[in-house]
């Protein structure tokens, strides 16, 4: 017997999430309910870590991990990049 197996995909829209300081990021959901991740409005990839999202690095064992710098360069909106972020990413 055959059997389909098929997954939800995430929502496609945007949503606003809120830093420990109380600013607004709008981020992604990518993926399905048994494989997701999330991404900024450019595309790159965001973990959270305790309530905190911030760009993501793979580390040795090829897992995102909040990178180093990240925390000094996160974008709130698109609109607001400085040089710096541009650099970063």
């Amino acid at each position: 017997m055959c059997r389909s197996v098929f997954a939800m995909p995430a929502n496609p829209a945007p949503f606003e999430v809120r830093q420990p300081d109380g600013s607004a990021i709008q981020i992604y959901i990518r993926g399905d309910e048994r494989f997701h991740w999330y991404e900024d409005t450019d595309g790159y990839t965001v973990v959270c870590d305790n309530g905190r999202y911030a760009y993501g690095q793979l580390d040795k064992d090829n897992r995102y991990r909040e990178s180093e710098k990240s925390h000094n360069f996160f974008d709130k909106l698109p609109q607001t990049r400085t040089i710096q972020n541009g650099t970063f990413l």
